[in-house]
């Protein structure tokens, strides 16, 4: 199914085989596996085997899984107005971090259509078993309206300055809107703490109109990643740390920004052929070798996921 949006967007999504064993694998291992992204990132830091890890994760994030799109609001909603299937879960990325970080809202993943559906049938499957066993049913996410899940990326956008961005496993695939801060998302810790060639900027650069611009600095204090500066009151963006976002030109109330389409960032939307699975499988496999040996000498955390609890900050809230 592929629904073209915008310029810039395009849905596309697919039931296969192989990309409903890496949903459940994901879906399962959810807190485990972004733990083990985090712990890839380390090991590119380590001299000499470092490059080979660095090269790894490279490639995986940009076929496999985790190539996100950082998009403005009105896109994140125009697609979730196209989508078939919404869910809401709870962030792994700040499941892993809770007593260390921000405040920002636990429920703030987003399933999207073949990957939601993936997601409750695996949390009905669950409650199945529960009920012969005479347990109560438990609730690990929510289906959404499309109403609800607006409403939620507003919040998180507007209310908890939270990056969105659409998440893709193989790649055009989309399965997933995240909602990230600089603090927890280990995408971002990937590239600007280990500096990995991970978590792509999106397609938009925000233009500044210096002639109407106050020099307020709102949209410097708004921007996640800081990557604008005001030297003598006239503001700058470091491209290479931008991700085009649009928190800045969200907070500009001169409209003195305004987010243009970069043609060299668009993503591209093309079916994967023979080759690209097979890079994909092999990818796959590699890292899913290294992510057994990982998690045999590391204590497992995914229980964290089925015991998480709502902040202040929640819009969303499993009763």
């Amino acid at each position: 199914m592929a629904t073209r949006i915008n310029e810039v967007l395009t849905s596309l999504d697919k039931k296969s085989y192989l990309r409903s064993k890496l949903f459940q694998l994901f879906a399962i291992d959810s807190i485990d596996g972004m733990k083990f992204y985090y712990h890839m990132g380390e090991k590119a830091q380590q001299p000499f085997v470092g490059r080979f890890y660095a090269k790894l994760m490279s490639a995986y994030y940009k076929y496999v899984h985790t190539n996100a799109i950082k998009l403005p609001l009105s896109d994140i909603e125009a697609f979730i107005m196209g989508a078939s299937h919404l869910s809401v879960g709870p962030c792994p990325c700040r499941l892993i971090f809770e007593k260390e970080t921000c405040e920002a809202p636990i429920y703030a993943c987003i399933r999207v259509n073949y990957f939601s559906e993936t997601v409750i049938g695996l949390q009905d499957m669950v409650n199945r078993i529960r009920k012969k066993k005479g347990l109560k049913p438990k609730r690990f996410s929510k289906e959404l309206t499309k109403e609800e899940a607006i409403a939620l990326v507003r919040h998180g956008f507007k209310k908890q300055n939270l990056v969105l961005s659409l998440e893709s496993c193989i790649s055009p695939y989309q399965n997933n809107i995240c909602m990230c801060c600089p603090d927890c998302c280990i995408e971002f810790n990937l590239r600007y703490k280990f500096g990995l060639d991970v978590c792509k900027s999106g397609p938009y650069f925000p233009e500044f109109f210096t002639e109407t611009c106050s020099s307020c600095g709102r949209c410097a204090e708004r921007c996640p990643v800081k990557a604008i500066r005001f030297s003598e009151g006239k503001p700058s963006i470091a491209r290479n740390i931008c991700l085009g976002c649009g928190q800045c030109a969200d907070a500009c109330e001169t409209n003195s920004l305004v987010m243009k389409v970069d043609s060299q960032r668009i993503p591209e939307y093309k079916e994967p052929g023979p080759l690209k699975i097979a890079l994909v499988l092999a990818l796959t496999a590699s890292m899913y070798l290294i992510f057994r040996r990982f998690k045999s000498v590391n204590k497992s955390e995914n229980y964290k996921y089925g015991k998480a609890k709502p902040r202040e900050s929640d819009l969303i809230r499993l009763d």
